[in-house]
């Protein structure tokens, strides 16, 4: 075998995958450990029966014939996997809740044919410089999806596909209204967004939204006899029109039941089906909120951080959550886990000048650094001052 094809074998393959052959590999790992030529003499001198490798006696196997291996074997394993979750399921359903099968079902084996392909160095720069150029010639040169609070972007560079991003505030300090923001403003572009909000039902979300969109005062929302002529105009105009809000899909507290990461999934996988497409972002309001393992409130964020991340990275898109703080310790409760995360934010009232400072504390692909925000009550909307 030529150096390169056991490299592409020693890189994406395991013991468990030789089966009963698992000693040929363990060989060729301890050879190429040694730094010295995998062949057929060599194998055996590791203790490796030469009746086993008889079949590889007559030709030089190429790295081109071990990837079309791993291809197949990988194939394979995922159709046994899948074999393996429906007999399980069909087992277990009939003494199964709805809930537990909503979670079953998006705990369906992932299937990645490109989760174990090395790339080279020089591959992975060009397709750095690829990008670059790509995003010279466009007018927009931020390279993440935007938030629209421009002095934010600037700092950021967006918010990156697979990121993971913490609003951290005290409370009633403005961080549910702050991501509420950012969702309005990419559904502006005409991209969609999810909303999972565990603190009030979809109704209560969507009137959040209403000043935003219509330009509408939002104390007229729940009194609607304090609305002004102008604003009463502006309803009766677009009631019945296409909003921007169109591309934002709204689970509230009515419609949340399970308060899991996979009861995400599911949804989302659902409105996928449905709509065809993919969200551009996910909202979770908030992080705190979510039910899950642990032995405490901290090692279930912790757990449910984590399951966030891989499914970021699953749906190649950003995740943005928020996050309390202790009231006492003025701290989020995490400590050290919040450093797990892409992005930090951490927004605070400045009483004196009567507007809000948003702090970005971690920043893995970009600066760090903080900006003023003012808030308009009246429209529910944070600006960059």
């Amino acid at each position: 075998m030529d150096k390169q094809a056991c490299s592409v074998g020693l890189m994406q393959l395991t013991e468990n995958d030789f089966g009963p052959y698992k000693h040929i590999f363990k060989a060729m790992r301890e050879l190429r450990d040694e730094n010295k030529e995998v062949d057929v003499t060599l194998i055996t001198q590791k203790g490796v029966p030469l009746q086993h490798l008889a079949a590889l006696m007559d030709s030089r196997t190429t790295s081109a014939y071990v990837q079309s291996y791993i291809s197949q074997l990988k194939d394979n394993l995922y159709k046994d996997s899948c074999k393996k979750y429906t007999n399980d399921l069909n087992y277990a359903i009939d003494n199964l809740t709805v809930g537990e099968i909503q979670d079953r079902l998006v705990d369906i084996p992932n299937y990645d044919s490109k989760a174990n392909n090395f790339k080279h160095t020089g591959d992975l720069f060009r397709e750095v410089f690829t990008d670059m150029m790509a995003r010279a010639d466009l007018m927009d040169d931020i390279s993440g999806l935007r938030t629209g609070i421009d002095p934010l972007d600037e700092i950021t560079d967006g918010m990156k596909k697979t990121e993971v991003i913490f609003i951290e505030a005290g409370t009633n300090v403005g961080k549910t209204m702050l991501m509420l923001n950012i969702a309005y403003n990419i559904a502006k572009t005409g991209k969609r967004v999810d909303w999972f909000g565990y603190e009030m039902p979809s109704r209560q979300i969507a009137k959040r939204l209403v000043p935003m969109d219509y330009n509408i005062d939002f104390k007229g929302i729940n009194r609607p006899k304090t609305l002004s002529e102008r604003d009463i105009g502006i309803i009766n105009q677009k009631a019945n029109q296409e909003s921007f809000t169109d591309h934002i899909n709204i689970f509230g507290t009515d419609s949340l039941h399970y308060r899991t990461i996979n009861e995400i999934k599911f949804k989302v996988n659902d409105l996928n089906t449905k709509l065809k497409n993919k969200p551009s972002c996910i909202c979770v309001d908030y992080l705190r909120l979510l039910a899950g393992l642990g032995d405490d409130r901290n090692q279930i964020m912790a757990n449910n951080l984590n399951l966030m991340m891989d499914y970021a990275a699953e749906l190649d898109i950003p995740i943005i959550t928020v996050i309390g703080q202790n009231k006492s310790e003025q701290t989020s409760g995490l400590n050290d886990m919040t450093y797990d995360v892409h992005q930090h934010w951490l927004l605070r009232y400045i009483e004196k000048e009567d507007a809000y400072k948003l702090t970005v504390v971690k920043n893995r692909d970009g600066m760090k650094g903080e900006i003023l925000l003012d808030f308009a009550r009246k429209y529910n909307t944070f600006r960059g001052i």
